[in-house]
């Protein structure tokens, strides 16, 4: 799977799953530390918890996913 970096280049299959950041990280680090975070499962789960006002990500690889790697660190203390 090609994976598309903040820099704008293609990983060409280099990336590893466990390597890549929660969705909308950005979101998260910026939420007051007292907020409740969504996880869901999907891009389309997490903009719809959005859109409802929830602070909300999901992980890369989908419900099959098992190695996470630090992508889980921004939601420690939470």
């Amino acid at each position: 799977m090609v994976w598309l970096g903040p820099d704008g280049k293609t990983s060409n299959g280099q990336v590893k799953m466990s390597d890549l950041p929660l969705y909308g990280v950005g979101e998260i680090q910026q939420a007051p530390l007292d907020a409740w975070v969504i996880v869901t499962e999907g891009e389309k789960a997490c903009e719809a918890a959005r859109r409802m006002g929830f602070v909300a990500t999901t992980l890369a690889g989908g419900a099959a996913q098992t190695d996470f790697g630090s992508a889980l660190n921004p939601l420690q203390g939470r």
